[in-house]
């Protein structure tokens, strides 16, 4: 039996399917499927990626800041890292509140806004607080 928070009843598959076959049609449920499918192997292609191709990014501060230690350029990877997995119980309460369609939409937009936030490069710092903290928190979401 299937249950939802949003029903105060119990609903069986077989009345769930009769709702969704009056609703959908068959053609456009499948169709919409396989673009919910291709979307989800990008934004995990995407936001992996991005983590994993840190090496490259890695070199690349530390030529921008000459005068700062690799350990000061480390904290922006354990930022990113850290708060990902710390804030994960929050970020996933978030989604159960509010829905996964609107907190992968916030999610999205708050990681575009530490991306373009970090675009000044003030300090290595500066890019832990918005590339490594801003940017990390919302991978979850993603």
């Amino acid at each position: 039996m299937w249950h939802s928070s949003t029903y105060s009843k119990n609903v069986t598959t077989a009345e769930c399917e009769s709702v969704m076959s009056c609703s959908f049609p068959k053609e456009s449920r499948n169709t919409y499927a396989w673009v919910v499918v291709a979307g989800v192997f990008w934004i995990n292609t995407l936001c992996a990626g991005y983590i994993k191709s840190f090496g490259i990014t890695y070199h690349l501060l530390l030529q921008y800041f000459p005068d700062d230690s690799a350990a000061a350029v480390g904290w922006v990877m354990g930022m990113l890292l850290g708060t990902r997995g710390l804030l994960a119980p929050v970020m996933g309460a978030m989604a159960v509140k509010i829905g996964p369609r609107r907190s992968i939409l916030i999610g999205t937009l708050l990681i575009t806004l530490g991306l373009l936030l970090a675009i000044p490069k003030l300090s290595i710092y500066y890019m832990a607080a918005t590339v490594g903290s801003l940017v990390g928190e919302f991978f979850h979401i993603v």
